[in-house]
């Protein structure tokens, strides 16, 4: 009987270290998702949770804001909420807006299916009573108001004067039957008025007279928009179809990869609402309507966990109807379930062909606690942690799934790095 050695190859050790804001550009991480988290300063952080503003009587069946002002309809009244002024005589409202003409005029104009209504000095006369719509806007000194497929038109500088048939100064062109149905939403955009219709967007360039009035077709093969969904963040037009999330840029429309809509059901019903250039979305997220948020500066979006029926933007605040009662978006704040507050990814490390891959460590830099669950197809644990905590227990497999649930409103998620072997 002979002996013989033989060579082992020894098991190779790596580090890999992120901070949480790059996560989801690195190339070994899939699947990454926050829900009810924002970036501060380098780390993730509590998102923002509902200060409730408004409770009436009977419960507010629809709200609209305008640029200062939240308005709120109960029943047939509707009021105006910061000056806790009634206005009635209002019924079916479909749009509220406020606008400064050039001639430096308040104007707040209220819009139901069938007529068009104007405040003064809180009472609501008649402007248009035969001409209604679901959306308006004001654009190069005229009143415009979406119905079906006619687009309404005011005469220049005098809202309040529609169809002048007799001088031609107002009036309403009718849109082609092209299969792209109805107006949903007019969006002055650049020099054009832009209409976003039930399955398309159409151009509209009006310079003077309403003869030099002309229409063009817009690619956009983005499928059926989602009515509500449009809002205008800036340098872009934000919007939901069946197919997902899109941006408008002036010329085409196009599918937003950056945007991680993928928990969101695209068949119910979505709004949204632009703040500061920031598209913010009440969508239903498996099973519950909460709120999505997508800053295509950085090219970023994160799910807030707070539930609500509709939303609206005031300036530099979002509100959002539940319950019979109006909340705006405040501080941050943990949601009632503490899972809805969470931090998800998996991690694949590199494969250089050796046989055996574990993670034999992992190490999470934050402040306060948090809960830390780990996953393969081997396996799974999890541990507590507060501060900077680094847990080893060795787990094979060659993807990791990580989720972190925080258990303080006022956590701050900045760094992971996982601790790696391969066997030769």
């Amino acid at each position: 009987m002979t002996e013989k050695s033989y060579p082992v190859p020894a098991a190779v050790y790596r580090t890999y270290r992120f901070p949480v804001t790059e996560l989801g550009k690195a190339s070994t991480v899939k699947k990454f998702s926050q829900t009810h988290m924002r970036e501060s300063g380098g780390a993730f952080i509590c998102a923002e949770t509902e200060v409730k503003t408004y409770q009436l009587a009977e419960g507010v069946t629809r709200f609209f804001c305008t640029d200062t002002e939240v308005y709120a309809q109960e029943g047939r009244k509707i009021y105006m909420l910061d000056a806790n002024v009634s206005k009635t005589g209002f019924n079916d409202l479909t749009r509220v807006i406020r606008f400064h003409d050039d001639l430096e005029r308040e104007i707040i104009i209220a819009l139901s299916e069938t007529r068009t209504y104007q405040l003064k000095n809180n009472v609501p006369y008649v402007v248009a009573p035969s001409v209604g719509g679901t959306c308006m806007c004001f654009f190069r000194d005229r009143m415009f108001i979406g119905s079906g497929m006619r687009l309404n038109y005011s005469e220049a500088l005098y809202f309040d004067k529609m169809n002048d048939f007799a001088t031609q100064k107002s009036g309403y062109i009718d849109l082609l039957e092209d299969g792209k149905g109805n107006i949903i939403e007019t969006i002055p955009f650049g020099d054009k008025l832009y209409l976003f219709r039930e399955k398309g967007i159409t151009e509209f360039t009006g310079y003077g007279d309403t003869l030099g009035f002309r229409l063009k077709e817009v690619p956009c093969g983005a499928g059926r928009i989602k009515e509500g969904s449009i809002a205008n963040c800036g340098d872009k037009v934000y919007f939901f179809t069946d197919a997902g999330m899109f941006a408008f840029d002036g010329s085409k429309a196009s599918p937003v990869k950056t945007a991680d809509c993928s928990r969101i059901d695209l068949d119910s019903p979505i709004f949204g609402a632009a703040v500061e250039g920031v598209y913010y979305v009440s969508a239903v997220v498996e099973g519950q309507r909460i709120f999505y948020r997508y800053d295509g500066r950085v090219e970023q979006g994160r799910y807030i966990s707070v539930e609500n029926e509709a939303i609206a933007a005031r300036g530099k605040e979002i509100y959002f109807l539940w319950q019979g009662a109006l909340y705006q978006l405040g501080t941050r704040a943990l949601p009632p379930v503490r899972e809805n507050c969470n931090l998800q990814f998996t991690f694949f490390p590199p494969d250089d062909k050796r046989r055996d891959g574990y993670l034999e460590a992992i190490e999470v830099t934050g402040k306060y606690l948090y809960d830390v669950t780990v996953t393969s197809e081997n396996g799974s644990y999890s541990f507590s942690g507060n501060g900077k905590t680094r847990f080893q227990r060795p787990l094979r497999g060659e993807a990791f799934t990580v989720k972190i649930v925080p258990q303080n409103r006022m956590f701050a998620l900045q760094e992971i790095a996982f601790y790696t072997r391969r066997d030769g």
